[in-house]
């Protein structure tokens, strides 16, 4: 058995499960899947908080977007542990650089790719400590035809900048391209390696 967990950073809850923007997705959990939305994952309204509080099935120290790295056991780590896998075996992708210091509280656990703090790269989103969600997924795409982890953590970004920003015409297409992501990666599961 493997584990996908998927997340989007920003976007409305609707949008998700009933905007015109996710009909793949929606029609997927209608057919035969499950999906869970949180309005938030913690207290706090920022991003990593919420992303500690997911990884370690609870709350965390973790009050702004600048907090250092879990320190406690994520599910990432717990998933490896309990059934002795080997760091390719689980694999944390993530469009956000600080997604990193929630994906695991320690080196060697876990495979990790996300982008550096600072600046993006030429070509890359107008905003900082990321990469466009695309790149992401190709990475991760290539990862998982090399190694087909057991756990795979896919965590975009675009939608919540864009949100940000008040671009609502690039935050719906980020949607539809997030929308055709998750039906390529269902199509992943659904082929035998």
């Amino acid at each position: 058995a493997r584990v996908i967990f998927i997340t989007l950073d920003g976007p409305l809850r609707d949008d998700v499960l009933s905007g015109p923007n996710m009909r793949g997705l929606q029609e997927a959990v209608r057919a035969r899947g499950v999906a869970f939305a949180a309005g938030a994952a913690s207290a706090m309204a920022l991003s990593l908080p919420g992303y500690q509080a997911m990884a370690a099935g609870a709350l965390t120290g973790c009050r702004d977007n600048d907090c250092p790295r879990i320190g406690v056991e994520t599910m990432a780590e717990r998933v490896a542990r309990g059934l002795h896998l080997t760091e390719k075996d689980v694999a944390v992708f993530a469009s956000w650089s600080r997604l990193a210091r929630a994906a695991t509280s320690r080196d060697g656990v876990a495979f990790v790719d996300a982008p550096e703090d600072g600046p993006p790269p030429q070509g890359g989103p107008p905003w900082r400590n990321a990469r466009f969600d695309h790149e992401t997924f190709s990475r991760a795409r290539t990862y998982w035809e090399a190694h087909r982890p057991r756990f795979l953590h896919l965590a975009f970004l675009d939608t919540d900048e864009y949100a940000h920003q008040g671009l609502r015409a690039e935050y719906e297409r980020a949607l539809r391209e997030t929308d055709a992501r998750v039906m390529e990666v269902l199509r992943w599961v659904s082929c035998p390696a």
